[in-house]
């Protein structure tokens, strides 16, 4: 007898997943894609990325800057060919039509006459910076648009302030004292 009732059910079970499975399946897959989405949020970490590159960018800049002025008796690079240092308003560090960063041997298609801070000097032999940092929202290494997106500003004092805009349009910035502006 249980041999037949046994035979009876196999008989009646189809093969295949029934209506309500194939839904809890597909919730379930749905619940999990939506929490990887949220916890990954990849446009917040790409900007997160980015905003972590402009800081360094930004303290690589003044790094440089100070360098310099170790080697030159506490002497910034060149500001009254550029401009940089007037009426305290902040200017571009390089400037220009799109093209290859400028680097101290030329680099094809460089411009070095568009780049302000005396930037020539701090690129010498690759002593202080071996290329001009670019914004890294632009996803190039060519001056983008004619800009790098950074900025400078010297008061009279001798307060230096290198500035980048982070993704949220807050200003990113590195300050250092000169003793010769």
């Amino acid at each position: 007898m249980n041999t037949r009732i046994f035979r009876l059910n196999r008989k009646n079970k189809e093969a295949g997943f029934t209506l309500l499975e194939l839904l809890l399946v597909v919730a379930g897959i749905a619940i999990l894609a939506t929490l990887i989405f949220v916890v990954l949020r990849p446009g917040e970490t790409l900007n997160q990325f980015r905003d972590s590159k402009r800081a360094s960018d930004v303290q690589a800049i003044m790094a440089a800057m100070q360098m310099y002025a170790f080697d030159n008796n506490g002497d910034v690079p060149d500001k009254t060919s550029t401009g940089w240092g007037a009426n305290n308003t902040p200017v571009e560090i390089c400037t220009g039509t799109s093209g290859d960063l400028p680097t101290r041997n030329g680099g094809s298609g460089s411009d070095l006459t568009t780049c302000a801070l005396g930037f020539i000097d701090l690129l010498t032999n690759a002593k202080y910076l071996t290329k001009i940092p670019t914004d890294p929202g632009t996803g190039s290494t060519a001056i983008p648009n004619g800009d790098t997106k950074y900025t400078a500003e010297i008061d009279a004092t001798g307060l230096v302030t290198i500035t980048a805009t982070d993704s949220a349009g807050d200003p990113i910035t590195a300050i250092g004292k000169f003793t010769h502006p």
